[in-house]
């Protein structure tokens, strides 16, 4: 997304083709399957640099990032407090936000360095699951009663 963009949100209209998606599908089998994609362009899909050697990371831009997260959010507290008298009201959903600081250290963290702190904290709990679930894993050592003294005998 260029910085100079806004998140813009457009209803598909009856004669609008779905830009390409597996949502395109599920439509396909469900026609009154509500849904929602997010694209990085309007009508049409011109990026010169797609698949070439300049598409890096670069090129994306954390604050337009954290704006559609913040919608992404609204979208979804909304549904969660359903219609009526519970429904959220504009003033909650306007107090929804995204940090643009997050969003730029995590988008770091994904596209250039996986050592980051955020990055290293769920390969940590990742593993911890891991050892859990398997109950052993080649990331580390079961403990032992007692250490191996690697004495080929006779016990």
């Amino acid at each position: 997304m260029a910085p100079s963009q806004a998140v813009m949100v457009t209803s598909l209209d009856g004669s609008g083709a779905l830009p390409p998606s597996p949502f395109t599908s599920f439509a396909r089998g469900t026609p009154a399957l509500s849904g929602a994609i997010l694209t990085g362009y309007g009508e049409t899909f011109i990026d010169p640099r797609y698949h070439s050697h300049e598409d890096t990371a670069a090129v994306l831009d954390p604050t337009a990032l954290s704006s559609v997260a913040a919608l992404v959010a609204r979208a979804f507290w909304k549904l969660a407090a359903g219609p009526g008298e519970g429904a959220a009201s504009a003033a909650e959903l306007e107090a929804i936000g995204v940090e643009p600081a997050f969003v730029s250290d995590l988008l770091d963290c994904l596209t250039r360095d996986w050592d980051c702190p955020a990055m290293k904290a769920f390969r940590d709990s990742e593993i911890s699951n891991l050892k859990d679930y398997l109950q052993m894993s080649y990331l580390y050592t079961p403990p032992v009663p007692r250490p191996p003294t690697y004495y080929a005998g006779v016990l």
